[in-house]
């Protein structure tokens, strides 16, 4: 009996210690993964990255092609230099990541899908203000806005979104214009246009001698409206205006 109770007791004690030893195995395991993170995913590169040649070729043509035109169109600065045309335009990455988690955001919010980013050319006015009062950052310079896209009915529009009822937020679509279409569509039917079939205009653009009068107004926006448009980056060359 002694010796059996001898044999159970070297069992039972043998038992712990090679538990405790697994037990501390996978905690060493626990540790080192810690310390040694799963290694990251690699993303692929877009097809749409091009190469440093491709990239300084297409930016010789704007200045062979375009930079003489802008420069002689603008009168000289205030001071008698040559005006600068601006080649570039940009927004510190920390801005970019906040707008893209917004118009994710705002585009859940309104349960609309977001299919593309458009990339609009603009000029800024001869002014020190806009017409609303806000400053405008660089007088009679080039710059671009951003504005993110929707698919509907196989074309592409730009879009706002609107909350139409108490927490009830949806899209607003505009034309490539960026006017707005339910508006633009209504004037073209009372003007006896065939609106069907100039609906796959409308996602680009529409030149202004086609039908003079369609342009409309933008809204003023409220606080039952969100813009998605980003501006107001930096360029370079810096005005001195």
């Amino acid at each position: 009996m002694k010796h059996t109770k001898r044999a159970l007791a070297t069992v039972v004690f043998s038992f712990l210690i090679l538990s405790s030893f697994i037990y501390c195995e996978e905690k060493k395991k626990e540790q080192e993964g810690d310390d040694n993170p799963k290694e990251e995913e690699v993303v692929d590169p877009p097809r749409q990255i091009v190469s440093l040649e491709q990239a300084k070729e297409t930016y010789n043509n704007y200045t062979d092609r375009r930079v003489g035109l802008i420069e002689e169109s603008e009168r000289p600065k205030e001071d008698g230099s040559k005006f600068e045309v601006t080649r570039y335009t940009y927004y510190d990455y920390e801005t970019i990541k906040q707008y893209m988690a917004y118009i994710e955001q705002e585009a859940r919010r309104a349960n609309v899908k977001i299919s593309s980013l458009r990339f609009y050319f603009s000029n800024y006015p001869d002014s020190t203000s806009f017409a609303s009062g806000r400053k405008v950052p660089h007088p009679r310079q080039n710059s671009i806005f951003l504005i993110p896209a929707t698919e509907n009915e196989g074309l592409e529009y730009p879009f706002f979104i609107e909350e139409k009822e108490e927490g009830k937020w949806e899209s607003v679509l505009l034309t490539g214009q960026l006017d707005l279409l339910a508006d633009q569509m209504d004037k073209e039917k009372g003007m006896g246009l065939n609106s069907e079939g100039r609906t796959k205009a409308y996602a680009g653009f529409i030149p202004a001698t086609e039908s003079p009068n369609v342009y409309m107004s933008m809204p003023n926006f409220s606080h039952h409206q969100k813009s998605l448009i980003l501006n107001e980056g930096s360029s370079a060359p810096p005005p001195n205006n």
